[in-house]
């Protein structure tokens, strides 16, 4: 599932251009948010916990423009990619003060929408990616890069392969939803494993690439134990 944020003052522009995602992104199960102004989007994102895959944003709107919005969602949202709609082909020089992956006239939507769409969400589906928030901004990292999640007191501990540790409030559960169920084996209240960072499997832990041992509980071997043979079978079909 991808999660895109549609920006703009006409109402019956934003219809439009929800419906033509929803037609075009159809395979990449899209799920869209409507925001009438610059200012309540970067609203939900800053205090609503909101973290859009993509926005699509007018640039002319009253008040905050579009461009200032992509500067600021930049920052917060460094993993979110923007493509500009505009009646205006003078914004065109503007926009490359942001980071943005798109540039289409309104006029020019319908014939372009699946292409910009195409690009710029093909390479985010791609790599499994875990988004959360620490502290005021919204981290993301791949998969392919997280050991294990560890469950500490209130807090999820992301630990990377690199051996870097982040910290966000969000539950594991939460934060792998989106997964396929076998990719973190649920070992231990405690632990979620990457199992295609595991090695071995003893009699009450996993062994991780890292030397790490991870403890399997009681209640949970059966579940860790399908999820280790899983994985030894797919890397055998590879």
């Amino acid at each position: 599932m991808v999660h895109i944020a549609i920006c703009d003052d006409d109402y019956k522009q934003s219809q439009k251009t929800e419906k033509l995602i929803l037609e075009k992104a159809e395979r990449f199960s899209p799920e869209t948010e409507l925001f009438s102004d610059g200012t309540e989007l970067i609203k939900a994102v800053k205090n609503g916990g909101y973290t859009p895959d993509l926005a699509v944003l007018d640039i002319h709107m009253p008040g905050t423009s579009g461009i200032d919005v992509a500067k600021t969602l930049n920052l917060l949202v460094p993993e979110c990619n923007i493509i500009f709609l505009t009646s205006f082909l003078g914004y065109a020089t503007e926009v490359y003060e942001t980071r943005h992956s798109y540039f289409i006239l309104k006029s020019e939507l319908e014939e372009r929408i699946d292409a910009a769409l195409t690009k710029v969400l093909a390479d985010r589906t791609q790599e499994l990616r875990i988004r959360f928030r620490e502290g005021r901004t919204v981290q993301t990292v791949t998969a392919a890069e997280v050991l294990y999640l560890e469950r500490i007191l209130k807090k999820t501990a992301i630990v990377l392969c690199s051996g870097k540790k982040h910290f966000t409030t969000a539950k594991a559960e939460e934060l792998l939803k989106d997964f396929p169920a076998d990719r973190f084996a649920h070992c231990h209240q405690s632990f979620w494993v990457n199992v295609e960072k595991i090695t071995g499997m003893k009699t009450e832990s996993f062994s991780l690439i890292n030397g790490e041992e991870i403890p399997i509980s009681r209640s949970r071997k059966k579940e860790a134990k399908d999820a280790f043979f899983a994985q030894l079978e797919r890397q055998t079909e590879h």
